[in-house]
């Protein structure tokens, strides 16, 4: 991610099947990088609220990245948050049936 002119720390928002999965290599790739990392159990809903949350989460761990790992409605929450703090967005998919993975927009349900 530094090779694109990422940086950390990071947010990774992610449902619980991704982050039973995933956990371990995101902490052992962030530690080999020297960058904290600090993971948020998506709730399920695109939504204004958990939009919102992501976003709070991010400032309070003072976020310079935030990462969604997940299907659709976890990268559009991730995206949506990631541009309300004005920050870089990176998609991680774990499902490829939706175009999330490679969209601008995020779609938000209520």
């Amino acid at each position: 991610m530094r090779a694109v002119g990422l940086e950390g720390p990071v947010l990774i928002s992610a449902g619980n099947t991704a982050i039973a999965a995933l956990a371990p290599a995101w902490a052992d790739s962030f530690a080999e990088a020297g960058w904290t990392h600090r993971v948020f159990a998506f709730g399920g809903e695109s939504s204004r609220r958990e939009i919102a949350a992501i976003a709070a989460e991010a400032s309070a761990c003072g976020a310079r990245t935030i990462v969604g790992a997940g299907g659709g409605k976890t990268l559009d929450a991730a995206r949506a948050a990631a541009a309300a703090r004005g920050l870089p967005f990176v998609s991680c998919p774990t499902v490829c049936s939706t175009d999330a993975p490679t969209s601008a927009l995020s779609v938000i349900y209520a």
